[in-house]
């Protein structure tokens, strides 16, 4: 008699998602300064991008900030501020494009109100300007605001984040929700 011989099945064993660039790193500070340039200056190409990362990344000791810390922690509000700021003085040394960035007005950078942020980015959002905004809540993270209607705020975004819905979204804190801290908002505007 023959033997048979049973084939083993082979059972593939299912790989975890894989991490995608971001996953693991804090840059969207530096990828939202410079997604927020390249939105208001068109006219800069890849290779004019990729040297202002490296020349963001370049002054980070200078600002006061990390590099280690900033791939793994990200950055914090006066340290995305300055460095804003940096860019914009390169961009002006360099391609002659000058932009201005300010913060929210004093009185509603404590807003607790979505509806006062609502209005303000309204005002603030433009061809010409954009909004960097930090949420926290379902995401922390950096991103950049582009335009806004009554529901959505649309953004050009690092991630996989395009728009943000009002009903999703609040000004205090949250766990399942977008919360945008208009303290750490900030307005870039091509003069």
């Amino acid at each position: 008699m023959t033997k048979v011989l049973k084939r083993k099945r082979f059972v593939r064993r299912r790989s975890p998602k894989p991490f995608r660039q971001s996953d693991l790193d804090g840059l969207c500070g530096i990828y939202s300064t410079i997604n927020a340039i390249r939105h208001l200056a068109p006219e800069l190409d890849r290779a004019a991008a990729t040297s202002l990362f490296g020349h963001l990344m370049s002054e980070l000791p200078k600002i006061g900030a990390r590099p280690e810390a900033v791939i793994t922690e990200g950055l914090w509000r006066r340290a995305l501020e300055r460095l804003l700021r940096c860019a914009a003085r390169q961009m002006a040394d360099e391609y002659g494009v000058v932009l201005k960035v300010a913060r929210m007005p004093k009185p509603l950078r404590h807003t607790t109100r979505l509806d006062a942020l609502w209005t303000w980015l309204s005002n603030n959002l433009s061809p010409t300007s954009v909004v960097i905004l930090a949420l926290s809540g379902r995401h922390s993270h950096w991103t950049v605001a582009v335009e806004i209607s009554g529901q959505q705020i649309y953004l050009l975004d690092s991630g996989d984040l395009r728009v943000l819905r009002r009903c999703n979204c609040t000004v205090g804190h949250a766990k399942k929700r977008h919360s945008i801290s208009p303290e750490w908002v900030f307005v870039v505007r091509r003069q």
